[in-house]
């Protein structure tokens, strides 16, 4: 058996000897070091656009902190949005700026914003989100399709080169 299965075993094992709130910190602890590495990680991507090369570049760290650098031709690219979508949990919502492939609905994501709240229930989009359309829009030379309040979420990334970094 490796390693990790031993660790699961024990784990379970663990379980049934301890108290409700050694359970809770058991179960609870493993979340929230995976949810506060996520939100680390996120703060640390980078997006880099160079016209001159005509690529864009995405710097990311893996749950490892290793550093994965994703390249995308900017030629494939037509259009910058900034949509409002429900997040993946729960009620949340986002404004996420992103860029479309010509033609298709497939797109690459550059930002997310929480959107601006216009009354109840209705959102709209962060200045923030609007700024960096009209930047991404005169910097890459791609239309700048603006706010799109239903639009829908694209429907996947789009393919790269990409590169591990070590440590």
């Amino acid at each position: 058996m490796s390693i990790g299965c031993w660790f699961v075993y024990l784990w379970l094992v663990a379980c049934l000897y301890l108290s409700k709130e050694e359970l809770v910190f058991l179960w609870g602890a493993p979340l929230l070091i995976v949810f506060t590495w996520r939100q680390f990680a996120e703060s640390r991507r980078r997006v880099e656009i160079d016209p001159a090369v005509g690529e864009i570049s995405i710097y990311e760290l893996t749950f490892f902190a290793g550093k994965i650098t994703h390249t995308y031709p900017l030629s494939q690219f037509g259009a910058v949005r900034s949509v409002v979508t429900s997040a993946l949990i729960g009620r949340y919502f986002e404004n996420r700026v992103e860029l479309l492939i010509k033609g298709k609905q497939q797109g690459l994501l550059l930002e997310t914003y929480p959107p601006a709240v216009i009354g109840d229930l209705h959102y709209g989009e962060n200045p923030k989100a609007e700024e960096l359309c009209h930047l991404v829009a005169e910097i890459a030379g791609v239309t700048n399709l603006g706010f799109q309040k239903n639009a829908p979420r694209c429907d996947a990334i789009v393919r790269a080169s990409t590169t591990r970094v070590s440590r």
